[in-house]
């Protein structure tokens, strides 16, 4: 996504994604069998199940990363990853999709309290460098992507691949 745009454009635009994902992903996980949940392309692959676990469990160092953003001056945002958003898991489907739905709930109120001016709050990533909330947000949603694409990939090899 470009800069352009007004900040509130881009503020809603950045708020419908993060809205959208968790239906996206239901959507592509729709009527998928019980084997293709934990059917894996490629041996180091994720699975659906593992895609959706990740997914649901960074909302809360997410959220933790923005809260942070607004608690300090400047704060230090350590990285993490999936030695912290685990995809391990055996929980079913529907509980994954509820737990990511649930966290990006409470992620959007969050968000669509925030004054304007709390958008362009900086901070430094431990990666990144310097930041800002708004850039961060930016990131969320492109981790968004990122996984959603992969569900989607993984979703559509298990319906093409030839029957056992």
């Amino acid at each position: 996504m470009t800069s352009a745009g007004p900040p509130l454009t881009r503020h809603i635009v950045l708020l419908q994604a993060l809205h959208a994902a968790p239906e996206r992903a239901a959507a592509l996980t729709a009527g998928l069998p019980p084997a293709g949940l934990d059917w894996r392309p490629e041996p180091a692959a994720w699975n659906c199940r593992e895609t959706l676990a990740h997914l649901a469990a960074a909302e809360p160092p997410f959220y933790q990363r923005l809260q942070s953003i607004l608690a300090a001056d400047n704060p230090w945002l350590p990285r993490f990853g999936p030695e912290t958003a685990r995809p391990e898991t055996a929980e079913a489907l529907p509980a994954l999709l509820a737990q990511f739905e649930a966290g990006r709930r409470q992620l959007l109120r969050f968000l669509s309290e925030l004054p304007a001016a709390d958008w362009d709050r900086p901070a430094v990533h431990e990666t990144m460098g310097p930041t800002t909330l708004l850039a961060q947000v930016q990131n969320i949603v492109n981790h968004d992507a990122d996984h959603l694409s992969q569900l989607e990939s993984v979703c559509q090899r298990w319906a093409a691949r030839p029957p056992a």
